[in-house]
């Protein structure tokens, strides 16, 4: 018996031996802790209600345009209508992005036949805007005004056809897609 017991008492040693390193591991330096706690913790949040619905495609259309139209720059009016806003909206930051831009911010023409030639547009904010009659275009976003509290709001600009680096321009088809961003604030 003595001998089954000097037997079994080593294996019985090691495994606390292993048990105690298996511990010390788990805790590295830190010492085992000698009492617990437990908290709740409440998370809060305001969700605010701040963004509208917006057409994901809008086509402008300007229409047959006269080219001395185009040298003096006549305005065509456009706006973005959105819908189901959010009553935490302040104002909405527009910028311009797009293949179609270069790098003065205009507009060029994306057609490769029967084009208009020596044309580009602009984007101009209009009278709901903070800075009334600016560019738009990548690097120029830009601040529009809003109804606080209304499900509806227009964003109001203005669309020229403008001379391509002082060339006369030719007869053709203008078309040139271009993104606008809106930021809510």
């Amino acid at each position: 018996m003595k001998r089954f017991i000097g037997n079994s008492v080593m294996p019985l040693a090691a495994l606390s031996l292993l048990g105690l390193s298996v511990s010390a591991q788990a805790w590295g330096d830190t010492p085992a802790p000698s009492a617990t706690d437990q908290t709740t913790v409440t998370i809060t949040a305001t969700v605010l209600d701040n963004t509208c619905e917006v057409q994901s495609s809008l086509a402008w259309d300007l229409g047959s345009v006269n080219g001395n139209d185009i040298i003096d720059k006549k305005p065509f009016s456009k706006q973005i209508n959105l819908s189901n806003c959010g009553k935490a909206i302040n104002s909405i930051t527009v910028t311009q992005v797009g293949a179609a831009i270069d790098n003065t911010g205009h507009i060029v023409n994306t057609l490769k036949d029967a084009t208009a030639s020596g044309v580009v547009a602009e984007i101009l904010t209009g009278d709901n805007a903070v800075n009334k009659g600016a560019i738009l275009t990548g690097n120029n976003p830009q601040k529009f005004n809003v109804d606080a509290g209304k499900t509806t709001q227009t964003l109001k600009f203005t669309v020229e056809l403008l001379q391509a680096d002082g060339k006369k321009p030719t007869p053709g088809q203008f078309n040139a897609p271009v993104t606008l961003k809106l930021a809510y604030n």
